[in-house]
């Protein structure tokens, strides 16, 4: 299990397809230079103690297809970022 932040550093993984950081003890905001992996086409962070907003960098995540950020402490559902390719969402709700 990982715990603290989630490195922004990801960002230089620009070839990553698939980030799964689902249920460890993450912690503080979701980093916003989540949204330069270009090639990205899932993302799971539930299952932490993320805070915050979705970051608006997010719409940049064109390829998007598939996205969990349940089970976190995440703010403003209602001002998240348009993902036009996003073919599931999994709820923020705790």
């Amino acid at each position: 299990m990982f715990h603290g932040g989630i490195p922004s550093t990801l960002s230089n993984c620009t070839y990553l397809r698939i980030l799964s950081l689902a249920y460890n003890d993450f912690s503080g905001a979701v980093p916003r230079e989540i949204g330069n992996l270009a090639k990205l086409k899932e993302l799971y962070l539930g299952g932490n103690r993320l805070q915050g907003e979705i970051p608006r960098e997010f719409s940049n995540l064109a390829d998007l297809e598939r996205m969990s950020l349940s089970d976190n402490n995440l703010q403003d559902r209602d001002k998240a970022p348009c993902l036009p390719s996003l073919i599931s969402f999994f709820n923020l709700c705790r």
